[in-house]
């Protein structure tokens, strides 16, 4: 499961590097936090973004609910 997120992680990487160095952005996105901050960005680059941090909380997700699988059935799997 790693090996495929490592995979898809180097296929995002790359795709960004290609879409921003051969200057294929087709325009830009801004994002208001608040009145007074906001983010603009390439659509390309807020899309990768938006990928990355889809990819971190379901492996943060995944990795936490294995970790708590393991703590429940701890003193299950102990012999006395």
């Amino acid at each position: 499961m790693i090996l495929i997120a490592l995979l898809v992680l180097t296929f995002i990487v790359f795709a960004v590097g290609f879409l921003y160095f051969w200057g294929i952005n087709p325009g830009e996105i801004t994002v208001f936090l608040a009145n007074d901050i906001s983010y603009t960005l390439p659509s390309a680059i807020m899309l990768v973004c938006v990928l990355l941090i889809g990819l971190m909380i379901g492996n943060g997700v995944h990795f936490l609910s294995a970790f708590l699988y393991s703590f429940r059935h701890w003193k299950g799997g102990r012999r006395l």
